[in-house]
């Protein structure tokens, strides 16, 4: 998940660097236009009053294509920015939610591993008690030897 989310900011940074160079390449195109209709303009034989019209023309024809390349450029990075932070917004909720998923079987872990520890405690005294009663007969036992013993030795 993580890794995915470094991907997704490394290709919207990619994505970013794109629209920078076409919104390059479309100010470049424009401006070669402009300059290219405007020598054709200052080159042709027309009259002055009617080639500056044209120039007039041209630059506001221009200014728009200019204008609408710019909105479209725009629009599209704005689209690419939605989807990439729709996509990073999903893969963040998936990522809390399998971590919410990983802490409760966590959580789930422990209460056993609690339980199986309580059972282990419980053997464990049950055991030593047992060692305590084992230990008592052993000595009452070896008492009662020693005492046979004795009267054995005696007679």
């Amino acid at each position: 998940m993580i890794k995915n989310y470094f991907e997704n900011k490394k290709r919207e940074i990619a994505r970013k660097e794109r629209a920078k160079k076409v919104k390059h390449i479309a100010t470049g195109t424009a401006v070669g236009g402009l300059l290219g209709v405007g020598a054709g303009l200052l080159f042709a034989p027309k009259a002055g009053k009617e080639t500056r019209e044209d120039i007039k023309n041209k630059t506001v024809e221009t200014k728009e294509i200019i204008k609408e390349k710019v909105n479209e450029t725009v629009d599209k990075t704005k689209e690419g920015y939605i989807k990439i932070k729709d996509k990073v917004s999903r893969e963040i909720d998936e990522t809390k939610e399998e971590l919410d998923k990983k802490k409760a079987e966590l959580k789930e872990k422990k209460e056993d591993i609690k339980e199986d520890a309580e059972e282990v405690k419980e053997k464990a005294k049950k055991t030593k008690a047992e060692v305590e009663e084992g230990k008592e007969e052993i000595k009452e036992v070896l008492k009662d030897t020693k005492e046979d013993i004795k009267k054995a030795v005696k007679e």
